[in-house]
């Protein structure tokens, strides 16, 4: 029986909008999500423990239910495209009377909402969060300034890069790389990427490679290794989408025609501060000689749905199969870790590194209203066997601080001596 995720893949999707079929109200397992379709038209709401809020953008804010298969009676997998993360709906009779439209929430109200939310979908027990403690401390809150300090504490334990609090043009983040905050603000980190930029382009890949891809993607060659490195997913083009991959793949088979037959290929993902899940799924299947489990993700609030499982597969466009060596650290996040995920299915793949960020779940959006928000994980993944890298991150197979005293570039250089040598740590299966 075909999984899920290749049956989505490999059928065809009506939109939603022009499917009158569709039309009734449907309650999404995990994610808090109920939509409403009536006639092409969409009202979402977003529910908790018994607490609704419409969503105030109106229709399908964040493009994730534009297309749909129907998987069983009164069942739907919703999904922004085909092969994107499924949203599981159930039709239910008519939208909760909780969900009627009412006064706007008090202080108290929004916190008390992001609470439920966060209790019923996020992936406390994954990110090892204690959320009685988080909120211990937090008194009565009657006013804007109140709500933004108790949000701010609980979000601030929460340490997600995916989990934030925006109110008007205020917005709170954490979960920062422990290497980007040694490195210091903004004005020094930019500092410290022209020194990556160059260290790269001059020392790894000896004045010969290439910066390309809206400046997101270095290759080249040194000696007889090959060396990619891509540090975002997505926004390779300024024309395009940002999760438009026709540039990366024209970049791919330059860099693929390259390496064949070299020694191995350095896979950099030690710098990507993440993007797209699709685009990642671009990468893997260059260095890919069969179809394997990458892994699997579900809605953290509902540990009953059956998972989407995500394969690597071979791409029929040029690709190398010899050794591949991947690179990570702790900027490593989000769809760069999937990247990760997905070439790590594959037997010539090692991990070279240290352990990435462990924020994979897709970011969703919780409304407030006036000018209130929230976003936040929601999302369990797996790898093939069986961890949940969610909080904790992917560990790599051989440790290397790419960004210790030597510096990045010396300590590429030094794995590419190591892999000329033979140096077993590094044999892959």
């Amino acid at each position: 029986m075909l999984s899920m995720a290749l049956f989505l893949l490999a059928s065809p999707f009506a939109n939603v909008a022009q499917a009158p079929q569709m039309s009734g109200v449907w309650q999404s397992q995990g994610y808090g999500y109920v939509l409403d379709l009536k006639h092409g038209q969409t009202n979402l709401y977003h529910q908790a423990n018994g607490m609704c809020v419409k969503d105030p953008r109106g229709g399908d804010p964040d493009e994730q239910f534009l297309v749909y298969q129907e998987v069983a009676a009164d069942r739907v997998a919703f999904s922004g495209e085909a092969g994107g993360t499924r949203y599981i709906f159930d039709r239910i009779a008519a939208v909760p009377s909780a969900c009627a439209e009412g006064n706007p929430l008090t202080p108290q109200q929004k916190l008390d909402f992001v609470i439920a939310n966060l209790r019923a979908w996020y992936p406390l027990e994954a990110r090892g969060i204690d959320l009685d403690q988080a909120i211990d401390d937090i008194g009565p809150v009657t006013n804007d300034t109140d709500l933004w300090k108790a949000l701010t504490q609980v979000y601030g334990v929460l340490d997600d890069t995916h989990s934030e609090v925006h109110a008007g043009e205020r917005t709170f983040t954490a979960g920062e790389a422990l290497t980007l905050e040694r490195i210091g603000d903004g004005e020094a980190q930019k500092a410290w990427l022209r020194g990556y930029r160059d260290g790269i382009l001059n020392d790894i890949l000896l004045a010969q490679g290439h910066h390309v891809g809206n400046k997101r993607v270095f290759w080249g060659v040194n000696g007889d290794i090959g060396y990619i490195n891509i540090m975002t997913m997505g926004a390779f083009d300024s024309e395009a989408e940002d999760y438009d991959t026709g540039v990366l793949d024209t970049i791919l088979d330059e860099a693929m025609s390259a390496f064949q037959g070299q020694r191995a290929v350095i896979v950099d993902l030690g710098n990507n501060r993440g993007g797209y899940d699709r685009v990642a799924q671009a990468i893997a299947p260059r260095f890919a000689n069969e179809q394997r489990l990458a892994y699997t993700r579900g809605p953290a609030g509902s540990p009953q749905t059956e998972p989407q499982a995500v394969y690597t597969v071979p791409s029929e466009r040029s690709r190398f199969l010899g050794p591949v060596y991947v690179l990570t650290s702790d900027i490593t996040v989000s769809a760069g870790e999937t990247g990760v995920l997905q070439l790590k299915a594959l037997p010539n793949v090692v991990q070279v590194g240290t352990t990435t960020r462990g924020a994979l779940s897709d970011q969703i959006v919780k409304p407030l209203g006036e000018g209130w928000e929230v976003t936040m994980s929601a999302e369990i993944y797996r790898d093939p066997s069986g961890f949940v890298p969610e909080g904790k991150g992917i560990a790599p197979d051989v440790v290397l601080d790419l960004y210790g005293p030597q510096g990045h570039a010396a300590a590429v250089l030094g794995l590419m001596e190591r892999i000329r040598v033979g140096d077993p740590s590094l044999k892959t299966r």
